[in-house]
């Protein structure tokens, strides 16, 4: 009889010991704090298992199909893989839904016990290593808010009704420390959040109203990250018919930002419905969601929302916007206590917003009282008018024949959407003209993109073009937005286009042609609209010949050239250049010109200026700053050519004068030698003959 009485024996004790280890662990409760609980209970469920010979003791918690593991320990006899087929075990269906619905599950000696489940899952049970299995459900009420499972792996075990029922005890008081927990937590997180929101608010006190957007988004990163949500929107000027008017926005990394949304009382109506007459909408999963709001359901899945808060707010009158925080990557739960003080912060927002226009409207009346007051007080001289009024085309002066010509070419091409070529000496003002090209054309509301094909290395040149990803070669340490890209729905100048490498030609003519192109590294194609106009001091025509340029980008080019004049074929222009930079610099200097002697003008119409309109500028320039008085005073001789009139000097043999001339041929014809526009033709010659004779006289 004795021996029939140990394992009686044994049960006593070890009911009697779980009662003492119950109540020490409740004394051990008192004081601790939230993080501190884990490790308490960590040791209680080691001490059990030492205590019942359990290998493996574990609280979990659900979620939508499975259990979830909050704390777990494991003894010697659990081997990593042991481990792994554990989860195999807890996902069974049966087995979740028997301790979701409160019910206990005791497998003494498996896989006896088990229902008539499928092979896989049998299967499934038999590869998690488990020989005996208790699983208690953790209670609040009529609630289940968790489990208690232990897992004999070395062997069976059977479990007697006044040993279940101490852990059933137990399980009451695990049950109450994680609520306990949970409410430390709670109040913890709501004193934190507290304290930002607190810290969010005295941010915009006495904030300068050009910097309330950019402490907008810091406020919403703030809010965002420490409530781990994906997404946190503000919108302004709410309306119920109309996407946000404006939105303040803050993505987490990896996500997606939240894309424009119009019809929103379509797209969301039950949630309109509800903001528009206050009504804060908080859900953690769409179960929690009425029926009513199928609709918006489908919109919220839509754009990736999986647990999502939505505040109305208010200034003393209708709802003028909105502050949401979302979560997209996984489901989270925030207490209404953290979504009624989120109403808050977005009233902080709505505030800082209504000062900021308030005060913008008082620096822009401000700004046109003194734009006005400047205007009045200008003093602009007859010159002035008269060259504004007269010669200044987008700020190009000229009334010779030669800039007339050029002006009318302008005038006939800006109002479409054709690529101009602008070819002309270095000088001369490419610049300009495509600025004026732009400036009177349908694309004049975004300002123009410029690149100079000379000033970029060949190896960089299509990345500045076209862009690049990040790691497209070495040093490309981020994603890079070409110029053709940042030019869409606008005008792209291309300055010094001759300069382009051979190698990059191919991939502009594709973009001319086709309007796409890849950034390098990368195989998506994308698509442009880009007007291209294109400037040289190259004789492109013989740069083809020479293989240095394209013959097919050529073509593409020039559609429509536009010829600068250099300066020393537009002489009469000279006074109105002098004149307007007179003024220019004299203003700039604080040196008050009044008067240009006539024989400087003349000197200066007399100089070929090989530098065209640039050089002048600098002349001009030095001219004023030499200047002592108000008589404008040309201190330095002009280098180069004196004169092109006074020449005191003839030529003493016909092989100069026959230089000369056909130098002056050259220089009309921009060198051009054969063609029905070159010099071999002008002079008469052969094209062959033409270079016999330059060689011969060292041309």
């Amino acid at each position: 009889m004795a021996d029939k009485n140990i394992p009686q024996c044994n049960n006593l004790y070890k009911i009697s010991h779980l009662e003492k280890l119950r109540a020490r662990f409740a004394s051990n409760l008192i004081g601790l704090r939230a993080d501190e609980i884990d490790l308490e209970i960590k040791k209680q469920l080691k001490t059990i298992a030492a205590l019942l010979k359990f290998d493996r003791c574990t609280i979990s918690t659900f979620t939508d199909s499975d259990l979830k593991s909050l704390i777990i320990f494991n003894g010697k006899a659990i081997s990593a893989e042991t481990d792994e087929n554990r989860a195999q075990f807890t996902q069974a269906p049966w087995y979740v839904e028997k301790l979701r619905n409160g019910e206990t599950v005791l497998l003494e000696h498996l896989p006896e016990g088990l229902p008539n489940s499928t092979r896989k899952e049998y299967q499934r049970l038999i590869a998690s290593g488990i020989k005996s299995n208790i699983g208690l459900p953790l209670m609040n009420d009529h609630s289940v808010i968790g489990v208690l499972t232990l897992d004999a792996i070395r062997s069976h075990h059977r479990f007697p009704g006044a040993l279940i029922k101490q852990l059933y005890h137990f399980g009451d008081l695990f049950a109450k420390t994680l609520l306990l927990k949970k409410e430390y937590v709670k109040f913890n997180e709501l004193f934190q959040f507290e304290k930002i929101l607190s810290e969010i608010s005295s941010m915009f006190a006495n904030l300068p109203a050009d910097e309330v957007d950019k402490h907008i988004g810091y406020g919403l990163e703030r809010i965002g990250r420490f409530l781990k949500a994906d997404r946190c929107d503000h919108s302004q000027n709410y309306r119920a018919n109309e996407s946000a008017a404006k939105l303040y926005s803050w993505v987490n990394e990896g996500i997606e930002p939240l894309p424009e949304l119009r019809n929103i009382d379509k797209l969301f109506p039950w949630t309109t419905a509800k903001l528009l007459y206050g009504k804060i909408v908080h859900f953690s999963r769409f179960e929690e969601v009425p029926k009513a709001a199928a609709v918006d359901i489908k919109s919220w899945r839509k754009i990736g929302t999986k647990s999502h808060v939505n505040v109305p707010i208010s200034i003393g009158g209708p709802i003028v916007g909105t502050l949401s925080v979302t979560a997209v990557a996984e489901h989270r739960v925030w207490p209404k206590e953290i979504a009624q003080r989120l109403r808050l912060v977005g009233e902080v927002f709505a505030n800082a917003l209504v000062r900021k226009k308030k005060e913008l409207e008082v620096m822009q009346a401000f700004t046109e009282i003194k734009q006005l007051k400047s205007r009045l007080e200008a003093d602009f001289t007859y010159l002035q008018e008269e060259i504004e009024s007269k010669y200044d085309h987008h700020n190009m002066i000229g009334n010779s024949k030669s800039f007339k010509s050029m002006i009318f070419k302008i005038n006939q091409i800006a109002g479409t959407n054709t690529n101009v070529l602008i070819l002309g000496e270095t000088g001369t003002g490419k610049e300009m003209v495509a600025r004026a090209i732009h400036a009177a054309s349908q694309r004049k509301h975004r300002p123009m993109v410029k690149v100079n094909c000379a000033a970029l290395s060949p190896t960089l040149i299509e990345s500045e073009l076209f862009g690049h990803e990040k790691g497209a070669f070495t040093g490309s340490q981020g994603r890079r937005i070409g110029r053709f890209e940042l030019a869409n729905g606008n005008t792209l100048f291309l300055d010094e286009i001759g300069e382009l490498p051979i190698e990059s030609q191919a991939k502009l003519l594709r973009v001319l042609q086709e309007g796409e192109f890849e950034r390098l590294g990368s195989s998506s194609t994308i698509k442009v609209d880009v007007r291209i106009i294109a400037a040289t001091n190259r004789n492109l025509e013989e740069e083809v010949k020479r293989g240095r340029f394209r013959q097919d980008l050529w073509y593409r080019l020039n559609i429509f050239p536009i010829d600068i004049p250099p300066l020393r074929n537009r002489k009469s222009d000279i006074p109105l250049l002098v004149d307007w930079f007179t003024h220019k610099f004299s203003k700039k200097l604080g040196k008050p010109i009044r008067k240009i002697p006539i024989n400087i003008m003349k000197t200066l119409q007399r100089y070929r200026w090989p530098g065209n309109v640039r050089e002048l500028e600098n002349v001009i320039e030095r001219a004023i700053i030499n200047t002592q008085g108000t008589s404008l005073q040309l201190l330095e001789s002009l280098p180069g050519e004196k004169s092109e009139g006074i020449e005191t000097e003839t030529p003493k043999t016909l092989a100069e004068n026959e230089k000369k001339y056909i130098l002056q041929i050259l220089e009309k014809t921009r060198w051009r030698i054969e063609g029905p526009k070159g010099a071999a033709l002008i002079l008469g010659l052969h094209p062959s003959t033409l270079r016999a004779r330059m060689r011969k006289l060292g041309i």
